[in-house]
């Protein structure tokens, strides 16, 4: 579903379909063993905080770009960053890491409230207004659940609404 997701976001907003299919296959991959994300974060030298041991749901993109780099031969680095991004975004994302971004968020599986006007506004919206309707139910998503927000994701939102001020 995130592939499909993805793919039809790419060819709305002007990015490699490609990329984007390849991305969002892989977005996921450090999850596809049943193993703990923290036991292989550590095994892989991917640094783990007190943070992330509370909430370790961050942690799988990170170890996911190791995994599609090593494991999966995937040499882009923008197909890498995205795949890096995917849950807690990044400063100055790039239209490829907006797209995985939302594409996890609105693939055909989800079910949340809010998920259908989050779909809408990919659809219809410039991409960065549906990135900030995207980061904000993310942000309410994680504090619903108890879960540790990525400080990078306040910061991201914070640039997206400096950005739709200045326009």
């Amino acid at each position: 579903g995130t592939v499909r997701a993805a793919a039809a976001l790419a060819e709305r907003y002007g990015a490699d379909p490609q990329r984007a299919r390849v991305a969002a296959l892989l977005h996921d991959c450090a999850k596809l063993n049943g193993r703990s994300i923290l036991e292989q974060a550590r095994e892989e030298g991917v640094p783990v905080s007190p943070e992330d041991e509370r909430s370790p749901g961050l942690v799988h993109a990170e170890v996911g770009e190791v995994y599609a780099r090593r494991d999966y031969g995937v040499t882009d680095p923008a197909v890498l960053a995205a795949i890096r991004c995917h849950t807690a975004g990044r400063l100055d994302m790039t239209v490829l890491d907006k797209i995985i971004y939302l594409a996890d968020m609105i693939e055909p599986g989800r079910a949340y409230a809010g998920v259908e006007r989050l779909r809408q506004a990919a659809r219809e919206e410039p991409l960065d207004d549906a990135l900030r309707l995207g980061v904000i139910q993310n942000i309410e998503l994680v504090r619903e659940k108890g879960a540790r927000l990525h400080p990078v994701t306040l910061d991201l939102l914070k640039q997206l609404q400096t950005k739709e001020a200045g326009h």
